[in-house]
């Protein structure tokens, strides 16, 4: 996955004492923080920085994925949450499909999307 954003700014951290063993769809996590980080990509300015953490609280692994530097106004976030929050979610192209397949992989794994 690195190698997808190599020329990127982007810093990983990852906790040291996580298991080695998971149980989980490695597809659907690698294509959610795939798609996390190429919409943090696309939405930041050239001097951004982006940070992704991976940490581990007893069974479970926290993925996040932040965008320091500009980003969307404000009233945009909201909006594109707003629409994410519909469950009648029609894919329409401000928001890419990026974000809903995000969130509907998220959904199926029993996760959190904020």
């Amino acid at each position: 996955m690195r190698k997808n954003f190599e020329n990127e700014n982007i810093n990983l951290n990852v906790q040291n004492d996580i298991k080695t063993v998971l149980i989980g769809d490695s597809f659907r996590i690698k294509a959610v923080i795939s798609q996390l980080i190429g919409s943090a990509v696309i939405n930041s300015s050239k001097n951004s920085k982006i940070i992704v953490n991976v940490n581990q609280n007893s069974e479970i692994l926290q993925f996040t994925v932040q965008n320091i530097g500009l980003s969307p106004p404000k009233e945009k976030l909201e909006r594109i949450n707003a629409e994410l929050e519909n469950t009648n979610l029609v894919m329409y192209q401000e928001l890419g499909e990026g974000l809903a397949f995000i969130k509907h992989l998220i959904h199926q794994m029993k996760g959190i999307y904020e």
